[in-house]
């Protein structure tokens, strides 16, 4: 099964509150309390936002320090000759 995109889920998401908005509507829900929702919502969106990308921060820059502190290998010399030197 394929997996949806970013795109795909942003736009789903967007649709499925726009048909709840309107049954809210349709239903007789003052507009104040609807606008009051939104924007508790728009609030908790936010405040997840602003974690996860803080999170996202720290896991980066854990990563860069490692990745700075991993040792490049060098072949050893043996009896002072490198491995691929050759004695006349």
């Amino acid at each position: 099964m394929a997996k949806k995109g970013s795109n795909t889920i942003v736009i789903e998401a967007k649709d499925s509150l726009v048909s709840t908005v309107n049954d809210c509507i349709q239903m007789g829900v003052p507009a104040a309390m609807i606008s009051i929702m939104l924007e508790n919502i728009l609030h908790d969106l936010n405040s997840n936002v602003k974690k996860v990308l803080e999170m996202e921060q720290q896991e980066y820059e854990q990563q860069v320090e490692v990745e700075s502190q991993q040792v490049e290998y060098v072949p050893e010399k043996e009896n002072g000759l490198e491995q691929n030197e050759v004695v006349d």
